[in-house]
């Protein structure tokens, strides 16, 4: 809990929040760069144990890149299906039509997948089985 007695010394930084969220002014950059063959075979095991998973994000926290490299001191702070939004939007560095541009690309996986599965003879579930399910989980 943040104490608003107390005044800051002009430069002492101040932990107002230990989780990224947007309304508690965390700032999100595009990590991209840092996948390597070695986070991406570590998060594959993990993923293997994971009946019917195709497609999702990891929200991950650590001190350090190579803690990151490592595995090590890593949290997993979020996983998302595929309805999660690809976070790199947030980034202020992408701009308006930079996000459109991702969101473009990532329905477009979307529809790759969904075509892939489809000939592989998937079944979907039909859109009222779909909104039965989400009103059961959310009501």
């Amino acid at each position: 809990k943040f104490d608003f007695k107390n005044i800051p010394n002009s430069g002492e930084k101040i932990v107002i929040h230990t989780q990224g969220n947007h309304s508690k002014g965390t700032r999100f950059e595009n990590a991209n760069h840092l996948i390597n063959s070695a986070n991406q075979r570590i998060f594959g095991q993990f993923l293997k144990g994971l009946d019917g998973f195709e497609y999702g994000r990891f929200d991950v926290k650590c001190k350090t890149i190579e803690d990151l490299e490592t595995f090590e001191n890593l949290n997993v702070i979020e996983f998302n299906g595929i309805a999660a939004e690809p976070t790199i939007i947030y980034d202020s560095r992408v701009g308006y039509i930079g996000a459109l541009k991702i969101f473009k690309s990532h329905w477009k996986r979307l529809e790759d997948l969904s075509n892939f599965n489809k000939s592989r003879s998937y079944k979907s579930l039909s859109t009222s089985k779909i909104f039965k399910k989400i009103l059961k989980e959310y009501l």
